[in-house]
């Protein structure tokens, strides 16, 4: 059974938590992308899902799959275009 610490007592609050969380994850790759805006815009939204993937399935572990399997997307996306 999966440790929901602050998810799953009300509605509002599981929204608040994910909202947080979401924030925080684009606040951490900010600098990465130094201000250009659309991929901070990409950056929120991959947030926004890799946080509702956790609050659906109650383990970090597809969140943290599905964050590696875009990295590695991304990697081989650019270094196809060089």
């Amino acid at each position: 059974m999966a440790i929901r610490l602050f998810i799953g007592y009300a509605r509002l609050a599981d929204w608040a938590v994910i909202l947080i969380s979401t924030f925080l994850f684009w606040v951490i790759h900010v600098p990465q992308y130094k201000g250009v805006s659309l991929a901070l815009v990409g950056v929120f939204i991959n947030g926004l899902l890799f946080a509702l993937l956790f609050y659906v399935t109650g383990s970090i572990i597809p969140s943290l799959l599905a964050h590696a399997v875009y990295n590695v997307g991304i990697g081989i996306y650019f270094m196809k275009a060089k």
